[in-house]
């Protein structure tokens, strides 16, 4: 019998899915298997569990869709915890092979913890990729190990790995760091802040830094690879107002609507 034969009816005919323990439960005898039993068994070398019905071995994640929606589905049937015999209803959806692919763990030569992310011993950084479609995308390499990371999780929002990626290694790293963008963050402003912080900048605004020897506050800016000296004033918020000069004077993306420097002016009353 092939798989696009077998139906709802039949199914339920001889088993009960359990959706809170992933179980299918035998309602039939069949051979040594009496009913009200566990039905299948795991495949050492694959991880998931199968059941045999007239002579046809099926994945019981894929049962459970057909059990529960009717269909069996078209694409791969993804555990969202990436334990490949845990078929509990709220754990398995279905999703297509790139997807599933998403949502694999990582390679057990991986050193940083953090998918994508490696360190290249040869040149002395991180390195962050990510493969989209089949194909590997070089995202820079990195002197700072969560630069590496940040360049990687901001991958993964471009290519939409999020709505896959059940629990993404570079999102969990992030935010316990607290790098992780507000609700009303673009991009743009994600890296600005992401940047303050990893420089141990106290200010929490790119290029406006506390001197603590003279006490007094030092504004920068990086333009064409060069970092231009603006100026050191003695508190906090007329730094922040010669940054976000420069900003606009260099024409910089969002300096006048998303700007960290420009944000915190404006809330001050100083633009």
């Amino acid at each position: 019998m092939s798989q696009k034969k077998i139906s709802q009816a039949f199914v339920k005919k001889l088993f009960k899915y359990e959706k809170l323990t992933g179980d299918f439960i035998r309602l039939i005898r069949r051979g040594k298997e009496k009913a009200g039993v566990i039905a299948g068994c795991i495949n050492k070398e694959t991880g998931y569990r199968h059941i045999g019905i007239n002579n046809v071995s099926y994945k019981t994640s894929r049962l459970a869709f057909l059990y529960v929606e009717g269909y069996m589905p078209e694409h791969d049937v993804d555990h969202k915890n990436r334990i490949r015999h845990d078929d509990r209803w709220e754990n398995i959806r279905h999703s297509t092979r790139q997807c599933n692919i998403r949502n694999q763990g990582m390679l057990c030569t991986n050193t940083s913890g953090i998918k994508g992310v490696y360190f290249d011993k040869s040149r002395g950084k991180w390195v962050a990729c990510i493969e989209v479609d089949g194909v590997k995308i070089y995202l820079g390499s990195f002197k700072n190990k969560d630069n590496a990371i940040i360049a990687r999780w901001l991958a993964e929002k471009k290519f939409d790995f999020p709505s896959c990626i059940s629990s993404s290694s570079s999102y969990l790293y992030l935010k316990k760091k607290g790098l992780i963008p507000k609700k009303n963050d673009d991009i743009c402003t994600f890296i600005d802040r992401a940047k303050a912080k990893l420089t141990n900048n106290t200010s929490g605004i790119p290029g406006v830094v506390l001197k603590k020897e003279s006490g007094n506050w030092v504004a920068q800016i990086g333009y064409k690879k060069k970092r231009i000296y603006i100026g050191t004033f003695k508190n906090k918020i007329d730094a922040a107002v010669a940054r976000s000069r420069a900003e606009i004077k260099y024409n910089f993306p969002g300096c006048k609507t998303k700007s960290i420097a420009y944000l915190y002016i404006k809330e001050r009353g100083r633009v």
